[in-house]
């Protein structure tokens, strides 16, 4: 305990007196930086979590005792009392954490950026809560590599890192005792009157202003972070142009300007991404506005983008060539799935209800039937389907002859089977490898990469959890829930959404197909 009492940190020590835990946790964050960003990423989203609750319990806000971190933020109650750049920020590291938690493993330069916005919510607390001004806060000083240090007193990399997680779990022990002492009574707490929220939101927005943060950065530093993590590159304007002129008679010059383009190596806007305020109706004019952009590309003699707009923590995607709906979506389309999305329109088969199942896999009548009624749901732009079969009717038949179905006509190019048990995957996986012997398999959970060269992937669902963060939120045009009612509605519940929301709305209901505007999702 001593050990964590007295750790030092490079640029949280001002933090100490106020708040030892909240500096012990960019503490450990700084000493993982070089040796492990993705770990340093994981730590910056607990201090982030740390400090959320700190606030509600600084602002005396209820909050239910078992909320997730995602569901703090998200509050009304404390989105209302507080400034839009903080929740932003707050937002940033929860994402970016989020990633590295299930399966990414962290770029350093995107690592060294959430450290500096830990320090700008560090200098947030400092002044709002716990009494220091600004210009006695030191400035951020860049963490340096500690490896060479390590060499030179002859203790392995991997020492260092045991050490450091001795510190994290005693570090966690002491936050799980903070957060007991927190939630005790949770219960006599009001939510404050609507008058007082205002003023709570002033007083947060001056100390957010002193530390000249504003609603359009902290929007653009998450938009950035999500293309990243995509595979974007933002500085070359090559993949992602920023302020690009287009036609747009809305204006009196008969010009607009795109907040970004995602450009094809062929040079054609494969989407185009607008950027606004948080509120409804403020997303609202983003999408109109975005629609117009790609109105104007299509003037200009370009194909027409995807359509983006995002307030930087809630982002949709239209693809108004496709669907006549818009869905909200966790981030951005790398370019390979915005590519696909481009070929579908051209080349997938718009009538697949009349293309026949492969009957070598599947043809008794009311599986043929099953199957194209699916296919009609999907055909007429809807995203859920619902198949029950009873026990030995062959539901594994039936969704390995869909997933066929999809994939000759166009509608899909990756496919994701989830089940609930590895036996259940061992059966999968020979059921796909003897219907559709040509078709290159992955079964997830097997290695800790997952291949993205396949084609049909396989996966339970924890096995999924710990690895999802590695592939792009487009990247399954559907997915395949198999005995979902045992699984899906309780602890894997967040990964399939996250999952799905390339697919489109969280679930609701037991045993459904989903045909989002890219990914179809069958429950079986």
């Amino acid at each position: 305990m001593n050990r964590i009492l007295y750790m030092k940190s490079v640029n949280f020590e001002f933090l100490r007196p106020g708040n030892e835990v909240l500096a012990n946790l960019g503490g450990l964050a700084e000493a993982v930086l070089f040796i492990d960003p993705g770990s340093a990423l994981t730590r910056l989203r607990s201090f982030a979590e740390e400090l959320t609750k700190t606030i509600y319990k600084e602002e005396l806000l209820p909050r239910l005792p078992q909320s997730s971190f995602y569901e703090l933020v998200k509050n009304p109650v404390l989105v209302d009392c507080v400034s839009k750049p903080l929740v932003h920020q707050i937002n940033f590291l929860r994402i970016q954490g989020n990633d590295t938690a299930h399966g990414a493993e962290g770029e350093l330069h995107n690592a060294k950026l959430a450290l500096i916005t830990a320090h700008q919510l560090a200098m947030y607390m400092a002044i709002k809560y716990y009494g220091q001004q600004k210009d006695t806060i030191p400035a951020f000083v860049e963490v340096k590599d500690p490896t060479a240090a390590l060499s030179q007193l002859q203790q392995s990399v991997s020492s260092y890192e045991k050490e450091l997680q001795k510190q994290q779990d005693e570090l966690q022990r002491v936050m799980e005792q903070l957060e007991y002492e927190r939630t005790r009574n949770l219960d006599k707490l009001e939510p404050p009157a609507k008058p007082d929220q205002h003023k709570r939101q002033q007083q947060s927005q001056q100390v957010a202003d002193s530390l000249q943060w504003s609603e359009a950065k902290t929007r653009a530093l998450l938009i950035d972070a999500m293309l990243l993590q995509a595979g974007w590159d933002i500085q070359n304007p090559a993949q992602v142009g920023q302020e690009v002129e287009v036609d747009f008679p809305g204006n009196p010059s008969g010009k607009g300007r795109a907040d970004y383009v995602l450009w094809g190596d062929n040079g054609q806007p494969l989407a185009v991404i607008e950027a606004k305020k948080s509120g409804s109706v403020n997303l609202q004019a983003g999408r109109e506005q975005a629609r117009m952009y790609a109105d104007g590309f299509e003037r200009m003699g370009y194909q027409r983008p995807v359509i983006f707009y995002s307030n930087g923590y809630e982002t949709f995607i239209w693809d108004d060539k496709q669907y006549n709906t818009y869905r909200p979506v966790y981030g951005l389309y790398s370019k390979d799935s915005l590519e696909y999305l481009i070929y579908q329109r051209q080349y997938r088969i718009a009538e697949v209800e009349k293309h026949n199942p492969e009957l070598s896999i599947a043809d008794r009548p009311y599986q043929i039937e099953a199957i194209k009624t699916v296919a009609a749901h999907f055909q007429t732009q809807r995203r859920k389907a619902l198949i029950i079969q009873a026990t030995g009717t062959g539901k594994t038949r039936v969704a390995i002859a869909l997933a066929e179905l999809l994939l000759r006509t166009g509608w899909a190019k990756r496919v994701l089977f989830l089940c609930d048990r590895k036996e259940l995957r061992i059966q999968a996986d020979e059921a796909f490898k003897q219907n559709l012997p040509s078709e290159p398999r992955c079964v997830i959970g097997e290695t800790n990469k997952v291949d993205q060269t396949a084609r049909i992937y396989i996966a339970t669902y924890p096995g999924m959890m710990n690895r999802f963060a590695q592939l792009d939120v487009g990247f399954f045009d559907l997915i395949i829930a198999d005995e979902s009612h045992r699984s899906i509605y309780n602890k894997y519940r967040r990964p399939v959404r996250l999952l799905r929301c390339a697919a489109g709305r969280p679930h609701r209901h037991p045993g459904e197909v989903h045909q989002p505007q890219h990914l179809r999702h069958v429950r079986l």
